[in-house]
């Protein structure tokens, strides 16, 4: 999947599976995942519930263990047996942010303890006052307050929360961030300023996102690209304005269909695209670029059609409008 005109490749997933449990209990997650993600970028990873994102994410941290394939970071494997040095440097080097802000932030400790826990245990200070400049200044990054230091997460809202699990993943000065459905839980105004935190860090300190949501009308404004994963089995990646100007897979289509229009004449007109899996020829389907940076999950006559749709048509709608009566 490599591109020689592309920017640099922060971290690679070539082939990776996931499975879980054993013998006749095994069940496969993730099967044969490929992507990349470059330094820099916000790459989000789109699917609906049980779609195995999660579980992918959580192997980029090296919490889930790959069945097969690898994962590469800056050219180096990720998982597998690495030095301790090389294991405190991802640790530091790769951050997650979790969806519930709640329950990954410790209740017992203040903002201040919360954010320095990870300073501390990398030393990366050499003077007490040097520590606390780097904790007030990642805080009002994030949009919080030097008063707040002295609070614990039960004072501030879950968008507070958020900002705080932002934080603290930011003043470890990472170069990677998995952020798993941070803006879920969160209210519509909220969700556009985390949002706009995760672009601003993006710009300003070229750190990459591996960004996981179920919802493409989400990401699609803050996404340099976007991979659309089903059933463990990743269905399309593209850049983002290509991805929705030509969404080729059909699942991509429902999946874009589902997404709310801002006005209700319309959304009441929409017609709702369904997926069936079966709707496939049968055949030895792969991940093929079809040009344009655009990857389709099928086979060779799908892939085919794929890249006859592209190269032929202005656009492809996912939306159709009932007619009125």
């Amino acid at each position: 999947m490599k591109d020689p005109a592309s920017r640099e490749v922060l971290l690679s997933v070539s082939h990776v599976d996931i499975v879980f449990g054993k013998g006749k209990n095994v069940h496969r997650v993730v099967r044969d995942a490929t992507f990349e993600i470059h330094k820099g970028e916000i790459f989000s990873l789109v699917g609906e519930s049980g779609s195995g994102k999660t579980t992918l994410g959580r192997a980029v941290i090296r919490v889930n263990p790959c069945a097969a394939g690898e994962i590469l970071y800056q050219g180096k494997p990720l998982s597998g047996n690495i030095s301790r040095n090389r294991e405190r440097e991802l640790i530091r080097k790769i951050q997650m942010v979790f969806q519930d802000p709640t329950a990954s932030l410790n209740e017992r400790a203040t903002v201040e303890e919360i954010l320095s826990e990870g300073l501390r245990n990398f030393r990366l200070y050499k003077t007490e006052e040097e520590r606390l400049r780097k904790v007030q200044s990642i805080l009002e990054a994030v949009g919080l307050l030097p008063e707040h230091l002295h609070r614990y997460p039960h004072e501030f809202s879950g968008g507070q929360r958020q900002r705080i699990a932002f934080a603290r993943a930011m003043v470890m000065e990472p170069e990677l961030v998995v952020a798993d459905e941070p803006i879920s839980a969160l209210d519509v105004s909220v969700r556009a300023q985390v949002l706009n935190l995760m672009n601003d860090f993006r710009r300003k300190h070229q750190v990459s996102f591996l960004f996981i949501a179920h919802d493409l009308s989400v990401v699609r404004f803050i996404s340099q690209r976007i991979g659309v994963i089903y059933q463990g089995n990743i269905v399309e990646i593209a850049p983002a304005e290509e991805l929705f100007r030509f969404p080729l897979h059909p699942y991509t289509r429902a999946l874009i269909s589902a997404a709310p229009i801002p006005d209700p004449l319309l959304e009441r007109r929409k017609v709702l695209l369904t997926y069936d899996p079966t709707c496939h020829p049968g055949g030895k389907a792969s991940l093929q670029n079809i040009g344009h940076g655009h990857y389709v999950y099928g086979t060779k006559q799908e892939l085919d059609e794929y890249h006859r749709l592209r190269e032929t048509k202005d656009h492809i709608p996912s939306i159709t409008l009932r007619e009125e009566r």
